[in-house]
């Protein structure tokens, strides 16, 4: 009974993280990526906007990890689906983002 007592219930499949190596751990893992720009400081990077029949082209966004001083950047994507701007997204290599973040303009 001391056990029950201690034992926390388990929280519903729908809270829980995914299992390490599974699809949805690597779906989790595609919505962003972290990089190190030319000066060493850590980005992050992920894809929104660009839904279906909008005029609004899906966006690549940037965020500092190391300064909160320094604004959020985006850029266009150029297909302008969010679908096939995160897919680019998760192939780009760390120099592609880098020269992506070069081109991205600051947010108002």
């Amino acid at each position: 009974m001391a056990d029950d007592a201690v034992r926390r219930p388990e929280p519903p499949a729908s809270k829980r993280a995914p299992a390490p190596g599974s699809a949805a751990d690597d779906a989790v893992r595609a919505l962003s990526r972290v990089f190190l720009d030319d000066g060493l400081i850590q980005w992050e990077a992920y894809v929104s906007g660009g839904q279906p029949n909008t005029p609004r082209a899906a966006r690549i966004y940037f965020v500092c990890l190391e300064d909160p001083f320094e604004r959020p950047r985006w850029t266009a994507h150029e297909s302008r689906n969010a679908a096939e701007a995160t897919r680019a997204l998760d192939r780009l290599e760390d120099v592609e983002l880098v020269e992506l973040l070069g081109r991205s303009k600051p947010l108002p």
